[in-house]
């Protein structure tokens, strides 16, 4: 499974899609543009076309690019206990100090 890509790398992605938009725009037309852009970063042409359209509506909508991330559930580190639990370990120790 490909690795996300972090916010700083998806905004290098388009920092070199923009150069080239604007290299073809001074030079001559240059056709299949994303797929230059993903040969020069390294990622795939649908991932750009895929960048392209987030950032339009990140620019849209005023907000940034989000970076996607996994959301991990937090252990609490120690165990809830009840008190029938509770009297079983009591009773349990005492065991162990009252047997010769």
């Amino acid at each position: 499974m490909p690795k996300a890509l972090k916010s700083d790398a998806r905004n290098t992605i388009l920092k070199v899609l923009s150069f080239m938009q604007e290299e073809k725009r001074l030079q001559a037309p240059f056709e299949k543009l994303y797929e230059r852009v993903a040969a020069a970063t390294g990622v795939g042409e649908r991932f750009v076309r895929k960048l392209v359209k987030e950032k339009e509506q990140a620019d849209a909508t005023g907000s940034k690019i989000s970076t996607p991330g996994k959301k991990r559930e937090r252990t609490k580190g120690k165990i809830e206990i009840d008190d029938f639990d509770i009297g079983v370990i009591r009773r349990k120790i005492h065991e162990f100090y009252t047997s010769p």
